[in-house]
């Protein structure tokens, strides 16, 4: 007992493959999709890797490894099999200070580093690291008593990075 004149056609499903290039140890991969709130795990064979039965949808590629990370977005068409190369980007640290306006430390601000969960409490002296970065540009953001300062840094494979933020308050 249903309707019979009513068709539910689903898109046809694809696929995502990549070849993995600069990583000496293997990666791990994963699809996010922000339009579907979706996570997938790729399944890597050697320097390729592949995710079936993918929605149509934009869909940012990661891959990471110990050595370095790799990223990429790609639009996703209905039955399409989309390819792309991730280079690794190597990995380098930021190293910064968060004063006030008169140059005092601000010590127990909360630093973090993009989107990510990666946090960290400035010391007595106001300083802050954060290591293994993915070698890109990277927002750093700190937070104390209300006041927020975010800086975008250029992250170089092996090399330290030096920010300094000064409060506004």
């Amino acid at each position: 007992a249903g309707r019979t004149d009513l068709t539910i056609e689903r898109p046809a499903p694809a696929t995502i493959e990549s070849t993995l290039d600069g990583f000496s140890q293997p990666p791990t991969v994963h699809a996010m999709s922000p339009e579907l709130d979706r996570t997938v795990a790729a399944e890597i064979t050697g320097t390729h890797f592949v995710i079936h039965d993918v929605p149509p949808g934009r869909y940012w590629i990661t891959a990471s490894a110990p050595d370095g990370d790799a990223k990429a977005t790609v639009e996703v068409a209905a039955g399409a099999r989309v390819q792309v190369t991730l280079q690794r980007s190597g990995l380098g640290s930021v190293a910064g200070t968060f004063t006030t306006a008169n140059g005092a430390p601000i010590a127990g601000a909360r630093c973090q580093v993009g989107r990510s969960w990666t946090t960290v409490t400035t010391d007595a002296a106001g300083t802050f690291r954060f290591d293994k970065l993915p070698a890109d540009k990277q927002m750093i953001t700190c937070v104390s008593r209300g006041d927020v300062q975010e800086q975008t840094v250029d992250v170089a494979a092996g090399r330290e990075t030096r920010v300094a933020l000064v409060a506004s308050a």
